[in-house]
This record gives C-alpha cells, structure tokens and sequence, in this order.
C-alpha cells in the first residue's frame, strides 16, 4: 500500500510543484537588467524583482548564487531587509509556466514571452 502513496517520489517537478504551492506568494521574477529599467553590465545582466517591486538580491550563503536564472521565477521562503536592501536567503527556481496554476489573468506577448 506505500507503494501507490510513493509513485510519484521519483519525480522532481512534482517536489517542485508542491513546494512552489506551499510558498506562493513568495516569488521573484528574474529579468535581464535593460527589461527590469536598469543597465546591464557583466557584473549585473540581471535584477531580481519581487511581485511587491522591490529590487532583491541573492545572499553570498544561498545555493543559488553562482548562477543567474534569466527568464525564471524563484520562490522563497524568507527574505532580509538590512537597510534599503533586500537578500534572498534562500530560494527554489520555477518555471513561469507553473505560475498559469495560480494567476489571475495571463497575457502573452507576440514574442512567446508572458507578463
């Protein structure tokens, strides 16, 4: 009978799915700097909003600092804020498409992009 509870343990984007669920609303949009207004430079080729706007950068001791993500979402579970500065301290990525489960509205541009 646990086998039937655990036929889709195996599966990663299941894992993903859930975990995305459990933190929605908590979620970070990754675009290239020019998309987000600002200038890409190689330090920075891309800024991290969160959906209340804010600007939000990857903490030196999470997972997911050597790589940037472009065009992915990210969900976390808590952020800091020391001063005007908001670190992720930890995060998971996903991809946009998982966001059509829980959004309101979605519209897609000519591009094949969405917003």
């Amino acid at each position: 009978e646990a086998d039937s509870c655990n036929r889709n343990a195996e599966l990663f984007a299941v894992f993903k799915a859930i975990l995305f669920a459990g933190l929605f609303p908590n979620v970070i949009r990754v675009l290239p700097s020019q998309a987000a207004g600002g200038r890409a430079t190689p330090s920075t080729p891309y800024q991290m909003l969160s959906l209340d706007g804010k600007m939000v950068y990857l903490h030196s001791s999470t997972v997911c600092r050597p790589a940037p993500y472009l065009g992915e979402m990210i969900v976390y579970y808590r952020r800091h804020q020391i001063g005007h500065t908001v670190w992720l301290l930890d995060g998971t990525v996903v991809r946009y498409l998982v966001l059509v489960l829980f959004g309101t509205s979605l519209k897609l541009t000519p591009q094949g992009g969405s917003q």
